[in-house]
């Protein structure tokens, strides 16, 4: 286990590092982490501050681009990235506001990476696995 907290990327960058000098390659990421302030989440969408709407695409959406930009340098044989979305990114779901949109784009993003990164025999892909009981959800 190695502890990364991805808001700081001396954190991330450290992550690499420690992987490189035990393991030398990464085969596979799984990026499963989101988050939001709880008060992004309920009320109206319409009133989501800028500070959590920053806060939640930072965390939630680009962690996934910034935790592979340092890790695909280890993917030297190929490799397998994989994220978490939900049924919120396609569609709208009560109480999940800014996260909606955080994992809209974390979608998005994973088709860019996806093509950027297939040549390099680098899968990306989301699974949305449908709704469970979360901090988000509830």
């Amino acid at each position: 286990f190695i502890a990364c907290d991805v808001s700081k990327p001396e954190e991330i960058s450290n992550l690499s590092e420690e992987i490189k000098s035990k393991w030398g390659t990464v085969d596979i990421f799984i990026h499963c982490l989101a988050f939001a302030n709880r008060e992004d989440l309920t009320g109206d969408f319409v009133n989501t501050s800028k500070d959590g709407f920053s806060l939640a695409m930072s965390i939630s959406t680009y962690s996934l681009i910034e935790v592979t930009n340092a890790l695909v340098p280890m993917m030297t044989d190929g490799g397998s990235i994989v994220t978490l979305s939900y049924l919120g990114a396609v569609k709208v779901v009560p109480n999940y506001n800014v996260m909606g949109v955080a994992k809209a784009a974390l979608e998005a993003s994973v088709r860019y990476l996806a093509a950027e990164l297939g040549p390099k025999q680098i899968r990306v892909n989301a699974v949305s696995a449908g709704s469970i009981r979360t901090l988000a959800s509830s």
